[in-house]
């Protein structure tokens, strides 16, 4: 069951860095070393505290849950949405079918259609309540979520054994995270970690070819929202590097005249 996509990690290396601020008198002169001591404070019992550094990890995602279990991810304090697919806006549009897990009966589907079609022929408030209403919790939907190592740690821990195969799924998934063993305290050596990566990546790539078209839609539909911004960054990323570049060399003209 595929679960996450689109990870972005952030602030793995500058945390490991501060958690060794606490027994600095320089920090500038802490390093981002993975030791023996960094992975004790990782580990460490939750609630201690000691393991605050966890926090500065970022990770962003896209997680597809069941409505079941985003009741359940909503108990976390520390995973919160950036955005999500809507019942309230969209429901009566979606592909009832499509976006049920396998253990919604079909009954159950083939009622929600109809409702879906009773609203669609006359459209009143009250027939769209129904819809919504009606929906089944194994309906899944999309969500952009942002959270840290520290929560994650919490999550592994409560739902790695957890009935429902998709906080399972996720709980895998962590597992193959940069330094996952800060979550979960299992210790891997690189060639098993290697084989995780390229494990996940495949995940991705299969993914993407299942919903190319969907993910090339979404990226057409956000330049075309932001294009003025892209363009501009993309042309202050330009000047930048021109202005770099002939910094550099300016540089190397006066070195030259230098050793003339």
């Amino acid at each position: 069951m595929n679960v996450v996509s689109n990870v972005e990690i952030m602030g793995l290396a500058s945390s490991v860095k501060a958690s060794r601020y606490p027994m600095a008198t320089d920090t500038e002169n802490c390093s981002a070393e993975v030791t023996e001591r960094t992975m004790a404070l990782a580990n460490c019992q939750t609630g201690s505290g000691h393991d605050q550094f966890l926090t500065g990890i970022v990770v962003q995602f896209d997680l597809t849950f069941s409505i079941k279990a985003w009741v359940e991810a909503e108990r976390y304090h520390f995973l919160d949405f950036v955005s999500s697919q809507s019942t309230m806006h969209r429901i009566t549009s979606m592909d009832i079918d499509e976006q049920c897990i396998d253990y919604v009966r079909r009954e159950t589907i083939e009622l929600v259609e109809k409702l879906v079609e009773e609203y669609k022929k006359a459209p009143t408030p009250e027939r769209y309540l129904a819809v919504l209403y009606n929906v089944p919790v194994g309906l899944r939907l999309t969500a952009r979520m942002t959270t840290n190592y520290r929560q994650l740690k919490t999550i592994y821990q409560q739902r790695k054994n957890h009935r429902l195969p998709e906080w399972r799924a996720f709980c895998a998934w962590i597992e193959t995270l940069p330094r996952a063993e800060f979550i979960t305290g299992k210790r891997v050596d690189a060639t098993r970690m290697a084989e995780r990566g390229e494990a996940y990546r495949e995940y991705q790539r299969a993914y993407y070819q299942a919903h190319k078209e969907e993910l090339q839609k979404r990226q057409r539909e956000y330049y075309l929202a932001n294009r003025e911004k892209i363009r501009k960054a993309a042309r202050e990323r330009y000047y930048k590097l021109q202005a770099e570049r002939m910094e550099k060399g300016t540089e190397k003209l006066w070195e030259g005249e230098k050793n003339a």
